[in-house]
């Protein structure tokens, strides 16, 4: 039997024909039963996988995928809003009948949470979970200029801003260095008193990482009173997910932290940067998933690189925490211009990032794939005659082990 079907039968008693055989079917001597019918039950199809979030490349195209058990024919997909949207095969969505929803040339309107449904011919599952689409740009920009705003929205016109808000278990009181005295403007002051910057809205809205993030943020110590382990930035449920910034300036020497929680992974600045001279240093992390490369900067200088796989990586539930977190302690110093990226930033974008607040510096960049760092003897970012001289200093000098192995 098919499953979905009505079948239709009945009993027709064939009658003797007179010479003791029975009469042929459909004989109209026959006595004929009535018509009975049922249909077998339709199968409910069901997600044998989820969609996952996604970040759209720089020209706005992505693609948000399920499947679907055996007894899927088809597929609706939807854009969760108010109400939900129902889509169809356009110039920026195609697939939209298949368990493969392509999106071409995604604008600010189209980020979202989107979804399907699996039919077996008019029976539907339940829907899919939902998958968010961020684009590929600056997510969140708070400057604090007096205020806990998000300025994204001056450099992408038109993006959702998610504001922050004094929260924690100090004195509530909202304090800026004020007076110009940020590294742009104001900045954030914190007193080590619990109190820190909770960043609004959905908390999920900023769960991209996975997926290819940045963030930045300005960072100035206070020297008069240091403090042991403290996180300026994170986003972050402790013990099982998420990411943070850590500084310490007690044990052993200030030192420059990056965590992810899970897959636990931790970078260190190398050389350790000294982030608690009481000057402003730019703290910035970069991750890139299609090489799965984690890179640390200060200055704008790379100071680490790891490889991590995070696609699997569980995500917070807590919001963007800035200056401490909740159940710790705030920081001692100030924070100004925090900056979250959807997508990575390269080592000269980052570069540029900390040149605009100090053009009197130079970073120096060298590329992954460059044997700069080989000839450049002295680390004077530059190849050159003095790198000549040193390697004419040292030439055909052996280092072998015994002496006798120089003899070549």
């Amino acid at each position: 039997l098919e499953v979905g079907t009505t079948y239709y039968w009945k009993v027709e008693e064939a009658l003797n024909d007179g010479q003791d055989s029975p009469n042929n079917p459909g004989d109209p001597n026959n006595i004929m039963g009535p018509k009975w019918s049922f249909t077998t039950i339709a199968p409910t199809p069901f997600f044998v996988a989820q969609p996952s979030n996604v970040v759209a490349d720089s020209s706005g195209n992505a693609v948000i995928s399920v499947v679907g058990s055996a007894s899927t024919e088809s597929y609706k997909w939807f854009k969760v809003g108010d109400p939900d949207i129902e889509l169809t095969d356009n110039g920026k969505f195609s697939g939209t009948s298949t368990n493969e929803l392509t999106i071409t040339g995604a604008a600010l309107a189209d980020e979202g949470q989107y979804y399907a449904i699996a039919y077996f011919g008019i029976t539907p599952s339940e829907p899919s979970n939902p998958a968010r689409l961020w684009l590929h740009r600056l997510m969140g920009y708070w400057k604090f200029d007096g205020d806990m705003l998000d300025s994204v929205a001056e450099e992408v016109a038109g993006a959702p801003v998610h504001d922050g808000a004094i929260a924690g278990d100090g004195p509530g009181v909202e304090h800026y260095v004020g007076n110009g005295n940020g590294i742009a403007g104001d900045a954030m002051v914190f007193q080590n008193n619990g109190d820190f910057v909770a960043i609004g809205g959905d908390p999920n809205f900023l769960n991209f990482f996975p997926q290819g993030f940045t963030a930045s943020l300005w960072y100035k110590a206070d020297t008069e009173n240091p403090v042991g382990w403290r996180l300026p930035m994170s986003k972050l449920d402790a013990g099982s997910s998420g990411w943070l910034f850590g500084t310490d300036h007690t044990y052993p020497a200030p030192q420059f932290t990056f965590i992810i929680e899970s897959p636990w992974t931790r970078m260190d600045g190398s050389p350790q940067p000294d982030v608690g001279d009481g000057q402003w240093h730019m703290l910035t992390v970069a991750y890139d998933p299609e090489n799965t490369l984690l890179r640390l900067f200060t200055d704008g200088s790379e100071d680490a690189r790891r490889t991590v796989d995070l696609s699997a990586a569980p995500l917070p539930a807590a919001p963007l925490s800035i200056g401490g977190r909740a159940t710790e302690s705030s920081i001692r110093g100030a924070v100004d211009e925090v900056r979250i990226y959807s997508y990575p930033l390269t080592p000269r974008q980052v570069a540029e990032l900390y040149l605009e607040l100090q053009p009197e510096k130079y970073v120096c960049v060298v590329p992954d794939d460059s044997r700069f760092k080989d000839l450049d003897l002295n680390a004077d970012c530059k190849v050159n005659l003095e790198d000549f001289a040193i390697l004419a200093h040292q030439w055909l000098e052996c280092q072998r082990i015994p002496t006798a192995a120089c003899n070549w």
